[in-house]
């Protein structure tokens, strides 16, 4: 390449740098700690996913500059080189990791195992990110249920997908020996279309997954990371510099570290900033960072290269890959009784143990020794030719001379003359470890895959579940129990006969209802999930004082088309609407903007025509149809931006007592098979059960105590008074 020299004299190498484990180690803490918020509804560094875009910078940064110096020294690039040295650090531990995870989900979390079936094989081809954007799969929606547990293995499918058309692209510059400008102008206009596309894919109030996922929207930052390495030529770094250079690089990093560190604590994942540049953004701030550390004179470099940062560093790979999955089965009053920070610091002790053991017995000694190379006896002349350097994992990679071109060892004078020493046999501990090793992964993920497979085609319900001890109903009383509260109007009964099918329609109140209900409830209903998540019968953009937001014409607009179809499929004896999570706020027009205010005489005239569609298209076999009335909803603050959200309009029970008024207008308008069912009295009349999280999760959906006490509100209702004595 003319954009590097050709001057024998400049291939210096690339030197160790301790700085860039420092880098890492930030890093990783960041996106830990923003998980571990994420999973037990704590704000806990907001911003901390920008770790991610610090590895995928370091990443291009010190692939760039592995495979420049490899060309510089042999000529060319071997790309089977390269690509058997990507496996030997990343498979091994990736290995292990799957499964466990896979035994986990197969013999203790069977509700994970469909979802494995698929993120395992998504996992191993490093298709990760695209197997969950086919998914729908919201990146954002983590609190409540117990997300997937292979989700974050999203970053490493970008990485080896950028791993694999990267060295191809330096082999073009290489053949056309590009100058460095040239190399620079390309890579930066790969940065630009990137950037670009992550704009136009932006849609506000929508999900933005398919943004944060894809690889074509988050090339930008490896990309940033291959231009500074390009620009700045670590290769031919000074062991020392200017007092003034020095000053000057020092306090570029350090801003730019700051700067990193106030996004960290400030931007939350869905605000649109970060997906209006914010991404540019932070990769730009982390090309200074690493830039600045990776030089072996700066100060920066030299704070960032101390214990324990550098001890976290070369383990942060191990502890990314298992730092999500000890998340998901450690959620502070879920999975653990313990709470708070107490429960942050069990995850991160969890984490770097088996970040630890991953790190000493499995990624060590194969990067070492490679896969099989432990199990041969090696010829004493080429034994370093054949396993070179390993590349530092948190530092510049060393240079590693291609297959056929190593370098004759030199022979000291004194030692002509003198016999050869017998060539002498690998010690047996390695060559025992690979066997067992080799043993274990076989034969474990055969077992783990097996109970997989048969795990996965076991009928289990999804999230969000409730882990508490099961309810049950018993024998119902003719009128609601003291417990259910006061009614405040006794709708007339449905009069069905036990058995019959209920089906349930609206949003996600109804599939938590469902998902925790009571063991005997089939001795009363046959009960049916007809849901749509995140779907009422309004459209349009919803966006709450809390900031968040949601447009529901595009994640709902064809719910009416799957009431129909999904009411035919079932054929119920009585159809159930409800709706409410998405009811209570004020409407914004799509196309005009218009915001039309809630309990408007327009608001209610939109409500009242989305009603009337849902109604006709449920009563097209006659069958009848029950309106649920809305509880007094008690929203949880610390779910704003996870799962359901916060959403606090919802707890305004004004709001809900507008939308009921609603609702019995719209039955009353009927003649006969249109009911309306009331809700347990307590969620208005008793605080202590209303904001009881064992009764509602979240203070909306039902948990399997507040699913237990709803039906033995509804079914004296529904059923025929004769059965339910």
């Amino acid at each position: 390449m003319q954009g590097v020299s050709q001057n024998p004299g400049e291939h210096q190498g690339l030197r160790y740098a301790p700085g860039l484990d420092g880098v890492r180690a930030l890093a990783v803490f960041a996106v830990v700690a923003y998980h571990i918020g994420t999973t037990s509804s704590a704000d806990v560094l907001r911003g901390g996913y920008l770790g991610v875009d610090v590895f995928f910078v370091l990443s291009g940064y010190l692939i760039t500059s592995l495979l420049v110096v490899e060309a510089q020294r042999n000529g060319s690039i071997s790309i089977k080189n390269f690509y058997i040295r990507r496996a030997r650090r990343l498979l091994p531990a990736l290995f292990a990791l799957l499964l466990v995870v896979t035994a986990v989900g197969a013999f203790w979390l069977p509700g994970q195992a469909a979802q494995l079936k698929g993120d395992v094989l998504a996992s191993l081809g490093y298709f990760q990110n695209w197997w969950l954007i086919i998914q729908s799969s919201s990146y954002f929606g983590t609190a409540g249920d117990r997300p997937p547990m292979l989700t974050h293995l999203w970053s490493l499918a970008v990485e080896e997908q950028y791993y694999l058309v990267w060295p191809l692209v330096l082999i073009f510059f290489a053949k056309i020996r590009a100058a460095r400008p040239v190399m620079l102008f390309f890579v930066l206009a790969g940065v630009a279309a990137s950037t670009y596309v992550g704009l136009r894919l932006f849609v506000p109030f929508a999900d933005p997954s398919r943004v944060y996922y894809g690889t074509d929207t988050r090339a930008l930052a490896p990309l940033l990371g291959a231009a500074l390495a390009i620009a700045v030529r670590p290769w031919l770094h000074r062991t020392r510099l200017p007092g003034g250079t020095r000053r000057a690089l020092d306090t570029l990093g350090v801003i730019a570290l700051l700067g990193l560190a106030g996004i960290a604590a400030s931007l939350g994942d869905q605000d649109d900033r970060l997906y209006q540049g914010g991404f540019l953004v932070i990769a730009a701030l982390a090309a200074v960072v690493v830039g600045v550390a990776g030089h072996p004179d700066t100060g920066l470099g030299r704070a960032l290269g101390t214990q324990p940062l550098r001890y976290l560093g070369e383990r942060s790979y191990a502890i990314y890959l298992w730092h999500w999955p000890v998340c998901l089965v450690t959620r502070p009053g879920v999975d653990v009784p313990v709470t708070g920070w107490a429960n942050g610091a069990l995850r991160v002790g969890i984490a770097i143990v088996l970040a630890e053991i991953s790190y000493q017995l499995i990624e060590k000694p194969i990067r070492r020794h490679g896969f099989i190379a432990t199990l041969r006896r090696p010829r004493p002349a080429k034994a370093a030719a054949r396993h070179p350097a390993a590349v530092p994992s948190g530092g510049h990679p060393t240079v590693e001379p291609a297959v056929g071109r190593a370098s004759v060892p030199s022979v000291r004078p004194a030692a002509i003359g003198r016999p050869p020493r017998p060539a002498q046999r690998r010690p047996r501990a390695p060559l025992i470890r690979t066997a067992v090793l080799t043993i274990v992964l076989i034969g474990g993920g055969t077992w783990a895959g097996l109970g997989l497979t048969s795990a996965a085609e076991q009928p289990v319900a999804g999230g969000p579940i409730d882990t508490g001890p099961e309810q049950t109903l018993g024998p119902l009383p003719g009128t609601t129990g003291t417990e259910a509260g006061p009614v405040t109007s006794a709708p007339p009964h449905v009069s069905l006969p036990l058995g019959s099918r209920v089906a349930f329609f609206g949003d996600s109140q109804g599939d938590g209802l469902l998902r925790n209900q009571p063991t005997d409830l089939g001795n009363y209903i046959d009960a049916v999930d007809a849901t749509i998540e995140g779907c009422g019968i309004l459209l349009g953009r919803m966006e709450s004082r809390s900031g968040e937001r949601r447009n529901l014409t595009s994640s709902c607009g064809n719910w009416r088309s799957t009431w129909v179809d999904r009411v035919h499929q079932y054929d119920p004896d009585l159809s159930v609407i409800m709706i409410g999570a998405w009811d209570v706020f004020d409407i914004i027009v799509d196309g005009t903007g218009e915001r039309v205010p809630f309990g408007s005489p327009k608001w209610d005239q939109i409500f009242n025509d989305a009603l009337d569609q849902a109604i006709s298209a449920l009563r097209g076999g006659k069958q009848p149809v029950a309106l649920a009335l809305l509880p007094c909803y008690r929203p949880v603050e610390a779910n704003k931006g996870r799962g359901a959200g916060y959403w606090p309009e919802r707890g305004e029970d004004d709001r809900t007592r507008h939308v009921n008024d609603l609702l019995r207008a719209a039955a009353d308008s009927y003649r006969s098979g249109v009911y309306t069912l009331e809700p347990p009295g307590v969620f208005c009349t008793d605080e202590s059960i209303a904001q009881d999280l064992s009764y509602r999760w979240d203070g909306i959906h039902f948990a399997r105590k507040g699913a237990a006490l709803y039906f033995q509100t509804i079914l004296p209702h529904i059923l025929d008074p004769a059965s339910s004595q």
